[in-house]
């Protein structure tokens, strides 16, 4: 007599999370930026970073993954004039 065979597949998931970044590491992102002509510079305090400076002809972008409750308070300037 044959005896069914349980044959156990276990499927393992490992959550992947990602996390935004807080102010402070969004302060260093904006100050660590050097893409074009110019400078960008960010201070924070608390949760609220604040950009100020001019950046003109940026060769890369800038991304901000910024986590909920920061603020970002951008009084810089940043252009292309080579149209």
């Amino acid at each position: 007599m044959n005896t069914p065979k349980l044959i156990a597949t276990f499927l393992v998931v490992f959550a992947i999370t990602s996390y935004a970044d807080d102010a402070a590491t969004l302060a260093a992102t904006i100050n660590g930026y050097t893409g074009g002509t110019g400078n960008l510079s960010a201070s924070y305090s608390g949760n609220t970073v604040t950009v100020t400076g001019t950046k003109t002809n940026p060769t890369e972008g800038l991304t901000l993954d910024i986590d909920d409750g920061v603020s970002v308070i951008w009084k810089s300037i940043a252009y292309r004039n080579d149209y």
